[in-house]
Order: structure tokens, then C-alpha cells, then sequence
């Protein structure tokens, strides 16, 4: 005897037969960087996968590594999302991933190891960007290691990869400039013009710097000069030079008439200043004369000295000194 039921069992069970391997008709994967494409120590990396059928919880691999977590993103089983952290010990390089999958026969699709559409893939980058070089320099007309109120200082520096732009201080203010050197981001030139409120002395600076993926720069903030041509820092200063001792004598004997003087007697000028003066800087006249100046080292002070004639008026005998310190200020 034969027993057919055309309505189905009397329990209401089926059993459906599927012969079919499931496939992924959608693999993305992206970073939570602001950069989707990118990664660095901390971020998560999201792959999301979509197949034509219910499956079972997919086994993914990234970067040879089980997912931290694997969810399913629909109600039907046919969305899931699988994601990892990256950490120090992460490769880096573009991201792989494997996905082994099967449906809920048990049939096993075709392990998937690239993306859908094109997609760009996710890249690693674990490394902190470095300073390779830094120099400063002013354009002071006497040197371009001094400065003075007005000069412009302009800090260059090179990294040892692409870096986003960096904050740059100069004599601890916000440069007034930053901007790339032909368009590199690995060459960046920062300037900034002095005024009368920054401290005098050694002009400071501070390069805060990070890498496009976001990685810190390992010196960040850089503050100190690095394979720099000269390696000169560039000195700050804001006062006018003072003279601190100033005294004419004439070589006039006995020496209780060394206040006096008459043709061919020798009248010198002597002085000091609080600070280093630039030599070709000082202009000396002495009754109308234009004089040589020397300077005596052991003494620290400009000596300038002058031989009457009678072509010289009688009366005081009158001079003048113009000067200006290593830095420019007169």
C-alpha cells in the first residue's frame, strides 16, 4: 500500500532541498579613521559581507588574524559584520581578509578573499611619521642667525613621510605661515615675523606634526635643530645697544694737561657697549673727521683716535659715534 499526501506531513514539517553553494554578492571593508581607507594602532576595521542566502556565522581572517567579533547585521542571516582592532603587532601594508561561509544546508561557498565593485582595500600603517631635518634662519642683513623687530623667521623641515598640516610655533606665537615646499607634504616651510613682544634671546620654535593616517610624530613637538646646514639658531634681540663708558683724552704732556690739546697731539676716543657691536657699524668723526676704530679685546672696548692739525677750529673738540649691535638695532 501506497500512502500520499499532497497537503503535506500532518505535523506541518518540510524539508527543503538545496543543492546550491551560497555566494557573496557584496565585501566591503573600511577603517572608523577619518580616513576610511587607513589604519593605525587603535582603529577597527569593519568588513561587512552580504550573500544571496541565509548562511551561518562566516570564519574571517584579517591580515591572517580571527575577526574580534563577527555579528549578523539582518534578521535573515544573509548580512553579517566582522571586525577587528588593529594593534601594535598588526602588519602593515593593505589589510587581507578570508571568508569562509556556508548556507544553512551545509553547502559551502567559495572562500572570498578580495572586495566588490572596486572598492578601495584598507591600508596598515603603524609607524610615526619623523623629523629629518630642521633649520631656522632670519633675514636679518647682517646675519641670518640675528633678528630684530620686523625680521622674518622662516623655519624649514622635512619629514620622513606624507604628513597632514602640521602647528608650527615660532618664538612661542602661531606661525604666520605654513605651507608646503612644491606641493610635498614631506617639505614644509613656516614663517613668522618678529615684533616687540616676544622675548629676547634664542628664538624657540615647535613643530607638532602627524602623519595622514594620524599616527603622532615621534619627536612631536620637534623644538631643536636637525641636520641643519649651519646649525645656527637665529638670536632675538629688541633693545637698542647702549654705550657704557665714554672718555676722549689727548696724549698732551705733563699729564695734568691732558685735558688740552694743540697741533699733532693725539685725541682718542675710547668706549664700550653693553653689547657686541657690529664692527662695520661704527662710524667715528672727531671735529669733522671721519677716524679708524680698533678694538682692544682685553679691555672689551672701541678706541678711535685722531690728530690735530691747525686746519682744526679752536674750542671743544666735538665728535660723533654711530653704531649698531651684531643684531641690526642702532
Amino acid at each position: 500500500m501506497c500512502i500520499r499526501d499532497r497537503s503535506g506531513t500532518t505535523d506541518g514539517s518540510q524539508i527543503r532541498f538545496d543543492n546550491n553553494p551560497p555566494t557573496l554578492g557584496t565585501v566591503n571593508i573600511a577603517s572608523n579613521n577619518p580616513e576610511a581607507t587607513l589604519a593605525k594602532v587603535g582603529d577597527n576595521i569593519t568588513l561587512a559581507i552580504t550573500a544571496n542566502e541565509s548562511i551561518d556565522e562566516p570564519t574571517v581572517l584579517i591580515n591572517g588574524d580571527a575577526a574580534d567579533a563577527i555579528t549578523v547585521n539582518d534578521g535573515d542571516s544573509l548580512s553579517w559584520l566582522a571586525v577587528t582592532e588593529i594593534t601594535g603587532g598588526s602588519s602593515e601594508g593593505l589589510l587581507t581578509f578570508q571568508v569562509n561561509f556556508s548556507d544553512n544546508a551545509g553547502n559551502s561557498g567559495i572562500g572570498v578573499t578580495s572586495l566588490t565593485g572596486g572598492d578601495d582595500g584598507v591600508t596598515v600603517d603603524i609607524t610615526q611619521p619623523q623629523i629629518t631635518k630642521a633649520s631656522i634662519k632670519s633675514n636679518n642683513s647682517l646675519g641670518d642667525e640675528l633678528s630684530t623687530p620686523g625680521d622674518i623667521i622662516t623655519l624649514e623641515f622635512t619629514t620622513s613621510e606624507d604628513i597632514s598640516t602640521p602647528g608650527v610655533t615660532i618664538a612661542t606665537q602661531n606661525a604666520g605661515s605654513i605651507s608646503k615646499v612644491d606641493g610635498s607634504s614631506r617639505s614644509w616651510i613656516a614663517t613668522y615675523e618678529m615684533t616687540n613682544n616676544e622675548a629676547a634671546g634664542t628664538v624657540p620654535f615647535t613643530i607638532t606634526f602627524l602623519d595622514l593616517t594620524g599616527n603622532i610624530g615621534a619627536s612631536s613637538p620637534h623644538t631643536s635643530l636637525l641636520n641643519d646646514d649651519d646649525g645656527n639658531v637665529v638670536s632675538f634681540d629688541k633693545t637698542q645697544p647702549v654705550l657704557t663708558t665714554l672718555s676722549i683724552t689727548s696724549d698732551n704732556t705733563p699729564v695734568e694737561f691732558a685735558a688740552y690739546a694743540r697741533v699733532n697731539s693725539v685725541v682718542t676716543l675710547s668706549f664700550a657697549a653693553d653689547r657686541t657691536l657690529e664692527s662695520s657699524s661704527i662710524d667715528v668723526w672727531i671735529n669733522g673727521n671721519q677716524v679708524t676704530t680698533s678694538y682692544d679685546l682685553g679691555t672689551n672696548t672701541y678706541n678711535a683716535a685722531y690728530t690735530l692739525t691747525d686746519a682744526d677750529t679752536e674750542g671743544f673738540v666735538t665728535f660723533t659715534i654711530d653704531f649698531t649691535s651684531i643684531t641690526g638695532y642702532s
